[in-house]
């Protein structure tokens, strides 16, 4: 792990509801393997090549056969309450099972479920925010259109807890509500990282089908 920061953990939302996929789309498959289970796989590279041993937590349903986590590599699944609050309270719910922390430096990676290459990011996003120094709380991708993604993100821990309290009530809220509360460092997203699979294009786009 670059110097200066500490990483605490890793969080990954898949409660979505699916709906302009028709289907679970985190069930999508390349060569055999479940889409979500790529992106934990891509996560359990990251943390191994960089020594690192922190909780990776998945915001979303139980893990059935054909998703559950590599050998080896401890993964907690919980759900925001009640589900379907949105990514913002099932970013709550994340956090909440990070535990304590101790020391300002703390960052936890934010990905999304349906972004097969978000893991990509993760060093990206923690070196920059090792090199911007804590004149900012959080790291996040920016695509073609310098959008914000906030599910591609590095989050200083501290910072982004105090902005969840001060938000109070989660369920149904935009994650505006919590990046208007945080500075911002933009990272544009060169590797395409942030890419998501929302429909059935963009499933063929990133090679995952049905089967």
């Amino acid at each position: 792990m670059a110097a200066g920061n500490s990483l605490a953990g890793v969080v990954i939302l898949a409660g979505g509801a699916s709906r302009r996929m028709g289907r679970n789309k985190l069930l999508l498959q390349r060569d055999g393997v479940p889409l979500i289970r790529v992106v934990i796989e891509g996560v359990h590279r990251q943390l191994l090549a960089r020594a690192s041993s922190v909780p990776t937590i998945v915001v979303g349903p139980e893990p059935t056969e054909g998703t559950i986590p590599p050998a080896g590599f401890e993964v907690e699944f919980t759900r925001e309450a009640p589900p379907g609050g949105g990514p913002l309270a099932a970013l709550a719910a994340g956090i909440a099972g990070i535990g304590e922390s101790p020391g300002a430096d703390s960052v936890v990676i934010v990905l999304a479920g349906d972004a097969p290459h978000g893991p990509d990011a993760m060093n990206l996003l923690l070196d920059t925010l090792t090199a911007i120094g804590t004149h900012h709380d959080a790291a996040l991708l920016t695509d073609a259109q310098d959008r914000l993604q906030p599910l591609c993100a590095a989050y200083r821990l501290q910072p982004l807890r105090q902005a969840l309290d001060a938000l109070g009530e989660t369920f149904g809220r935009r994650m505006d509500d919590l990046l208007e509360q945080l500075a911002i460092a933009r990272v544009p997203d060169t590797i395409d990282a942030a890419l998501d699979i929302d429909t059935p294009d963009d499933a063929v786009r990133l090679g995952f089908t049905g089967e």
